[in-house]
């Protein structure tokens, strides 16, 4: 090994009589690490080929790492594409769908060509997922148009926040469940309190309880504006309530997400999670739910 780096010259650098400074080494090492990135995700090109499923994702995994450790999001966004097409090729559709999420959130803030398309297998596995994927009837048709967003919507500042934030409390307090968890929802309780329980519900094996949680998380980070973080809690819970087939906590994950990225300023996202979360209170027949659902889009948008 060490032959085969002389002889590609890498020490070379090392022989000179110039000396480098320690942000000379450091951007040689980002360099290095970049490259090895780019490699990883050809060796799972070819490994994908071969049909090497396992060598394929463990190394868009490694790729994934490195792009973490630099900080750079677009081509982790790309990776996490990636890895979420192979999931989706052998049938791990829950996992693909955590992969696409991630990933969007990731090109929220970019202008990636790739965006569409991500966000288009989004809708289609969460269609398939919570078995809400139907013919639409006319008044089906009628319904969906009710909620349509116009495209010339004035969509408020920030500084309209709070006044948003203020009405979330009412979109967890729609679940039938919320009751149990209301101590948690307390400004007084910490972010690390409602964390002890999210574990011992992990270790309970009950998905309801640590999906209702990380809404509890989501809220009270979304409330610092810490929106990355939220994002994670709400997806994660999304990913949970889609797993067990639990439609209501999938209708109000989706109101959160709404809710971050009016925050993040991706207005498409916005749109997609409002229509998807009045969509699923429809099927249910929940229209106490669907009219807070719509009052909290209109808080959002000038109409």
């Amino acid at each position: 090994m060490m032959n085969e780096l002389l002889l590609l010259g890498v020490f070379d650098r090392f022989q000179k009589e110039e000396v480098y400074s320690i942000q000379d080494y450091r951007q040689l090492l980002w360099e290095y690490q970049e490259y090895e990135a780019e490699i990883l995700i050809q060796i799972a090109v070819l490994s994908f080929e071969d049909d090497d499923i396992d060598d394929a994702l463990e190394s868009l995994k490694k790729a994934r790492n490195i792009y973490e450790e630099l900080g750079f999001e677009e081509k982790l966004a790309d990776v996490l594409s990636l890895i979420g097409d192979i999931y989706l090729n052998i049938g791990e559709k829950g996992n693909a769908l955590k992969c696409y999420r991630e990933c969007m959130e990731l090109y929220s803030s970019t202008d990636s060509s790739f965006k569409d398309d991500v966000l288009n297998k989004i809708k289609d596995l969460e269609a398939e997922l919570s078995g809400t994927q139907v013919m639409p009837t006319d008044d089906k048709v009628e319904e969906v148009e009710e909620v349509e967003i116009p495209s010339d919507a004035e969509i408020k500042t920030e500084d309209d926040f709070d006044q948003i934030f203020e009405k979330l409390d009412e979109v967890i307090n729609l679940l039938e469940e919320s009751g149990a968890y209301s101590s948690y929802l307390k400004t007084e309780k910490s972010l690390e309190s409602v964390k002890e329980a999210y574990d011992l519900a992990s270790d309970l094996g009950d998905k309801k309880s640590q999906g209702i949680l990380l809404l509890i998380m989501g809220d009270k980070t979304l409330g610092k504006k810490i929106t990355k973080k939220s994002m994670e809690y709400f997806n994660n819970a999304l990913n949970i309530f889609v797993e067990i087939n639990y439609p209501q906590g999938e209708a109000i994950s989706h109101l959160f997400i709404g809710v971050v990225s009016f925050v993040l300023g991706d207005i498409e996202n916005i749109n997609f999670n409002f229509r998807k979360a009045i969509e699923i209170f429809r099927s249910l027949k929940d229209s106490y739910a669907e009219s807070i659902a719509i009052e909290l889009m209109n808080t959002i948008y000038e109409t």
